[in-house]
């Protein structure tokens, strides 16, 4: 049987690749023949290299260049189709299923793409038997607008999944039968392509830069850090406060500095996958676009208590070192995995 995988897989984001390269691999060890379905729209494309080279910064010029090199090399790992612009394209591909998801799919708000419909299935759906995986709205809201076409596409799909409590509740004001699984990321071990890292301890920042307002946290992070004698490690982004900073990693190196640190602050959801994936300890600074994802995360492990909401009651110190009962939460993931498989299997050999 052949399958199809259609998301985000070749942009510069880390998650966005740790993602897509999960649910190949466990696609592939369950026996399914797979490609990634190598789609990206015009529209999305100019935005993406207009947010990476149009800047008068030098550095940040060559740093977007060189980051988009790295994630070139890391995608040759991925079994894809040649690359296309056009939507309607999908409908000559030979695939017996086709999977949408995971990531922000559905987010038809994204300034990188808007309203894709392409990840709704149009175009193609009338032909193939599509189904989601661990697809996400994002920010929208369930009490948002949802056009017509974004429902009346959902409506054709096999069997629909999403990763979050928000998409969850979304969907389910217009579909009866819609499961929420988990991300593809828990999916899928990442044992090979993990490395050893640095021999010294560092506490690990995985996010984009803090705002002004957000000072109170820096503060606390290099307090906590200085005091325990931790390095302070930046991944991913440049933030002059930290100690090493590695912008231009590739994703398996991303992932072995989460695995090896000895504390972790993101900001990121899927840098709070990884943290609770890698059984690490550390905590989360709540962001406004990422809210209810990660929120909803947090809750399937009932660990709220690691997400930094206030400014005035931090508790930075007490929250970073509070034991996480990790025996519960790995039950609760092998429990979510099982379920996860169950979905993919049935729903793609039916």
């Amino acid at each position: 049987m052949k399958i199809g995988i259609l998301t985000y897989f070749d942009g510069i984001n880390y998650g966005a690749f740790a993602q897509v390269y999960a649910l190949q691999s466990k696609l592939t060890a369950l026996g399914f023949d797979t490609e990634v379905i190598a789609y990206k729209g015009r529209k999305h494309e100019i935005n993406e290299y207009k947010s990476l080279f149009l800047t008068k910064k030098y550095k940040i010029f060559i740093n977007n260049f060189e980051k988009l090199r790295v994630f070139r090399n890391a995608q040759k790992s991925l079994n894809k189709t040649l690359a296309f612009s056009r939507g309607s394209r999908i409908s000559n591909l030979n695939f017996d299923k086709i999977i949408i998801g995971s990531d922000e799919v559905w987010n038809f708000k994204n300034d990188l793409f808007g309203l894709d419909l392409t990840y709704f299935g149009e175009g193609f759906i009338k032909k193939n038997s599509v189904i989601s995986y661990a697809a996400s709205f994002g920010s929208i809201l369930a009490s948002d607008y949802i056009p017509d076409e974004v429902k009346n596409n959902l409506l054709k799909f096999s069997a629909v999944s999403v990763r979050d409590d928000n998409s969850f509740k979304l969907v389910s004001n217009f579909l009866t039968d819609v499961k929420k699984v988990t991300d593809p990321t828990f999916l899928y071990d990442f044992k090979e392509e993990l490395i050893d890292m640095a021999e010294y301890q560092y506490l690990l920042f995985y996010g984009i830069t803090l705002q002004q307002d957000d000072k109170l946290f820096i503060r606390e992070i290099k307090n906590f850090a200085s005091k325990r004698n931790l390095r302070i490690v930046s991944v991913g982004y440049f933030h002059q406060w930290a100690d090493i900073n590695f912008v231009n990693i590739d994703p398996f190196k991303w992932l072995s500095y989460i695995k090896n640190a000895d504390f972790i602050v993101t900001n990121m959801f899927h840098g709070t996958i990884f943290s609770i994936k890698f059984n690490k300890s550390f905590v989360t600074i709540a962001s406004k676009r990422r809210e209810n994802k990660v929120k909803s995360l947090l809750r399937d492990f009932n660990l709220e208590s690691r997400l930094l909401t206030s400014k005035i009651n931090l508790e930075f110190k007490d929250k970073i070192t509070a034991e996480i009962d990790y025996k519960s939460v790995n039950l609760k993931i092998d429990e979510l995995i099982s379920y996860s498989e169950n979905f993919l299997i049935e729903n793609l050999n039916s």
